[in-house]
């Protein structure tokens, strides 16, 4: 099969979820629950040591600031994780076996990373976070504060909240970054086997650190998006990081997508090359 059914995309897409059903809810469920107890113990400690309550509201605030790090955190472990369902023997052989084409199979699990295990992890914070919402008011007289407006501010650039102005510049670049950043970890994900996430990890930052060295000696201060006095300003040099980044990331797709196709059942076990 070479071209690409929608329809056969759906089907296969709904054997997966159905094959992965008990460990995605297995796991929702538990993160929910950690999350609701972890929320409980860190809100109700400063409670109970102080004799006011007037700063319930900014400790949820401040809380659900480091949820929203790790909600991030665990959707780039995500992203790199697209092989890992099929990395054992049977699974891969069950996979690889259903009439589908590769595009379509393919799709599959990068809408399992991308889409579905994101959706999974918001959706055990906001259970865990109601859950805590409800039951924090029948220990202490405090409002029903929600975290999860909070988080979803961690989780949305400046750029493209237009919290400090809209800049067309700012918003492609900030959207480009995003998905440039999905690609690299898919792509890393698709070439290692084992701690991609980390390996990916201390790669950018160390890249970052060089880049960011080496720019400083060769060009001075160069500063590519600023905010002054609530406006966003930017550097016309912007377009042509954000075009790079774009040409950048269709390459890790196709490489991601060019690695699936040469999977095989049995493979290195530190890498799919």
């Amino acid at each position: 099969m070479k071209e690409f059914s929608f329809d056969r995309y759906l089907r296969t897409l709904g054997w997966f979820l159905q094959a992965n059903r008990s460990q995605l809810l297995h796991w929702t469920a538990g993160s929910t629950l950690c999350i609701f107890v972890g929320q409980l113990f860190f809100l109700w400690l400063p409670l109970r040591l102080s004799s006011t309550t007037n700063f319930y509201a900014a400790n949820v605030n401040a809380l659900s600031d480091f949820f929203g790090a790790v909600v991030a955190i665990v959707m780039l472990v995500a992203f790199s994780s697209i092989f890992s369902t099929i990395q054992k023997k049977q699974r891969a052989i069950s996979f690889f076996m259903l009439p589908a084409s590769n595009g379509e199979k393919y799709a599959v699990l990068l809408t399992y990373v991308s889409l579905i295990w994101p959706l999974s992890v918001f959706l055990a914070f906001a259970l865990g976070d109601t859950l805590r919402m409800l039951a924090m008011p029948l220990l202490y007289r405090v409002g029903f504060v929600s975290g999860i407006p909070y988080m979803l501010d961690v989780l949305t650039p400046y750029a493209l909240s237009g919290a400090n102005g809209f800049s067309l510049a700012a918003a492609a670049f900030m959207l480009v970054s995003m998905v440039w950043i999905h690609s690299v970890y898919v792509a890393s994900g698709s070439v290692f086997r084992k701690h991609a996430f980390v390996i990916v990890t201390l790669a950018l930052l160390a890249g970052v650190s060089v880049l960011g060295y080496l720019g400083n000696m060769l060009f001075g201060k160069f500063i590519l998006m600023s905010v002054n006095n609530g406006v966003t300003t930017t550097h016309p040099c912007l377009w042509i990081f954000t075009l790079v980044l774009s040409v950048w990331a269709v390459y890790n797709y196709r490489l991601s997508y060019r690695l699936f196709k040469k999977l095989q059942i049995i493979h290195h076990k530190r890498t799919n090359l």
